[in-house]
């Protein structure tokens, strides 16, 4: 019962909020979480592993920069989240695609 400009509009706000530092600790612990126990859980598989070994092996040059980089995630606060949202989530730098469901798919 929404339209799209109000979504929009939604999306909008809630980046505006966060750029300006307005993200509870426990919402990004939360999102920590979720993504080391992705990553985490990704790795169970020997072929996976090999994946990400050879990956950073070959992008960074050390398979071990792949868990740098995992760790160092446990830095994020939310001076750095603003930071890229300022800088990267902004309204000149996206493209909206809005789709109307055509008459014969309803």
């Amino acid at each position: 019962g929404k339209t799209s400009k109000q979504a929009l509009a939604l999306i909008d706000h809630e980046i505006k909020d966060m750029a300006a530092g307005h993200i509870k600790p426990e919402e990004i612990e939360r999102a920590l979480s979720m993504h080391r126990f992705s990553v985490f859980d990704e790795l169970a598989s020997n072929y996976n592993k090999a994946q990400f070994l050879g990956f950073y092996e070959t992008v960074a040059g050390n398979f071990e920069r792949g868990v740098e980089i995992v760790n160092a995630l446990t830095s994020v606060d939310r001076g750095a989240i603003a930071s890229v949202l300022k800088n990267y989530l902004r309204k000149e730098n996206r493209t909206v695609v809005i789709g109307t469901p055509s008459k014969e798919s309803q």
